[in-house]
């Protein structure tokens, strides 16, 4: 179980989804399961059929989709969980609360973080700068200024160094 709430789009709002997908489905249907078969032909207030979708069809939903939207590349209803974690992690969000968000009961949310070029350059110029203060923003700190800024090079910076620098750095 999840919690979502609402947001100021209504578009891709959560909660304004769900009420739509629930208020679409038979008013007196028998099946238990949250998923139903699209009717072939829907009424204007009723979309579905009382009947699960199937267990392959959900399995390749998100395949299909990224094959309908020009996207390539191995991906599957997992990818969704495993980006899910990613963004958070890059966005500052608690472990606690990741595992809480994406339904881990385990520390295995751990290996879906991956830093971002913008992360590891806030670290480099971490390491680099030789102050030892630096505000928990600075670190996190994704905007494309702020991301110039801890590019920049010295003159203690190796050949090695400026290579890297310049492959992530425009």
């Amino acid at each position: 179980m999840t919690r979502a709430y609402e947001n100021s789009n209504p578009l891709r709002c959560p909660v304004r989804l769900y009420e739509k997908y629930i208020a679409l489905r038979p008013k007196n249907g028998t099946v238990d399961a949250f998923y139903l078969r699209p009717k072939k032909i829907p009424c204007s207030d009723v979309w579905y059929c009382d009947s699960p979708v199937g267990i392959h069809t959900i399995q390749s939903t998100v395949k299909r989709l990224c094959q309908s939207a020009g996207i390539i590349g191995y991906f599957t209803n997992h990818s969704l969980r495993a980006t899910a974690a990613t963004r958070l992690y890059q966005a500052g969000v608690d472990e606690q609360l990741m595992t809480e968000k994406t339904g881990h009961r385990s520390n295995a949310v751990r290996a879906y973080k991956r830093t971002s070029d913008a992360q590891q350059a806030s670290v480099s110029s971490v390491l680099h700068s030789g102050s030892k203060k630096h505000k928990l923003e600075e670190l996190v700190d994704t905007s494309p200024s702020k991301f110039k800024q801890e590019c920049c090079v010295n003159e203690e910076t190796s050949d090695k160094e400026h290579k890297e620098l310049r492959e992530i750095c425009p």
